[in-house]
């Protein structure tokens, strides 16, 4: 080879440019990031939907599963969804269904029937009678702390009515404590009935009634003793129905059977360990959600 060649050869190498990757193309990075946006915009959208997905226990999930499909249950839906984002509702979305988490479907022994949330700031929490620590006790709940200090039967109460309503250890021991109506709307009692919840606690109930056994129905009030009848639990002989007066200040004395005075907590655990299991222990441990 000349001198000239090489020369000239290396020369080319010289100036020869590095070949440039290709960059990803802006519609690429736009597919990619709408993807993410997507994802995050999904993940939302389903904490902000009433969804018996946040119903942690399967036995629950199973029974209530097909009440989703239903055209009473969208409406419902529909109607929680809006009034969550548009106004302030009571208990908070993640307690909505507070009463199905703490009590699992083949633990229930017990059920108490209430109407709706507390209606003012921080007390509801998704269990019917039960108000957060830091709250002042309701009406109705000394009065069933009343109660069960005045029953003898239950001589292991607190010999002082408790510092607290927050009842999640009932709860633990099989005690599902199940408003008729589950959300509420700030500083209005009884705002969302009639919107579709009465019939979901219903099925909740029916489904109780027709497949356990030996379960304490606990019914104080009207509403209470109606729900009852229509669940079927009245007329199954494999339950005990007490129904009382609500224990309200309005009812607690009144009707032929009121609730003070009623018993309704020993004849409850009489009827349990008659049937071979353990008594609910009533005390309220003034520690409790500290």
């Amino acid at each position: 080879m000349s001198l000239l060649k090489f020369f000239k050869k290396k020369d080319s190498t010289k100036d020869s440019k590095p070949v440039k990757r290709k960059s990803p193309s802006p519609s690429s990075s736009s597919s990619s990031t709408s993807s993410n946006t997507s994802t995050i915009s999904n993940k939302k959208s389903r904490a902000d939907t009433l969804s018996l997905d946040s119903i942690q226990d399967p036995g629950w999930r199973s029974v209530l599963a097909p009440q989703e499909q239903k055209n009473y249950f969208k409406k419902l839906r529909n109607f929680v969804d809006s009034a969550y984002s548009s106004k302030k509702i009571y208990p908070p979305r993640a307690d909505i269904f507070s009463a199905f988490n703490l009590t699992p479907f083949d633990q229930v022994r017990v059920v108490v029937i209430g109407q709706d949330p507390y209606h003012g700031a921080g007390q509801a929490h998704g269990l019917a009678f039960s108000v957060r620590r830091g709250h002042k006790v309701p009406p109705s709940l000394r009065n069933i702390y009343k109660e069960l200090m005045l029953d003898t039967k239950v001589p292991n109460f607190n010999k002082v009515k408790p510092e607290h309503g927050y009842l999640t250890q009932w709860s633990r021991q099989g005690v599902i404590l199940l408003n008729t109506v589950l959300t509420v709307q700030a500083s209005t009692a009884y705002s969302h009935r009639k919107k579709g919840w009465e019939t979901f606690t219903k099925e909740a109930l029916k489904k109780l009634a027709k497949e356990r056994e030996g379960l304490v129905f606990l019914c104080w009030g009207a509403g209470a003793h109606k729900l009852a009848d229509e669940c079927g639990a009245t007329r199954n002989s494999k339950h005990l129905t007490i129904k009382t007066s609500h224990p309200s200040p309005l009812g607690a004395t009144k009707t032929k059977s009121p609730f003070i005075g009623s018993g309704c907590f020993s004849k409850c655990n009489a009827y349990l360990e008659g049937n071979g299991s353990e008594p609910i222990d009533w005390r309220i441990d003034n520690k409790e959600g500290l």
